[in-house]
């Protein structure tokens, strides 16, 4: 399945992988990618069920932060 992905889902999923709990600024950080490509790698490792998100609220103004692990 992993040879029908894009580069920078492989690339995500290594990651995520190496470094399970990070959210989406950890990746643009740490692997550069631009924004939308991050939602658009996140999209297909998710429809493809190797990753799950984990949502946490931070606060009670319903501060919401997005964590992803390998499924």
């Amino acid at each position: 399945m992993s040879e029908s992905l894009s580069e920078n889902a492989r690339a995500l999923l290594a990651y995520i992988k190496e470094h399970p709990g990070l959210t989406q600024t950890d990746v643009i950080e740490h692997l550069g990618m631009h924004p939308s490509q991050v939602v658009t790698a996140i999209m297909e490792l998710e429809e493809n069920a190797l990753i799950v998100k984990h949502m946490d609220i931070i606060d009670y103004f319903t501060t919401i932060r997005e964590t992803y692990y390998l499924a």
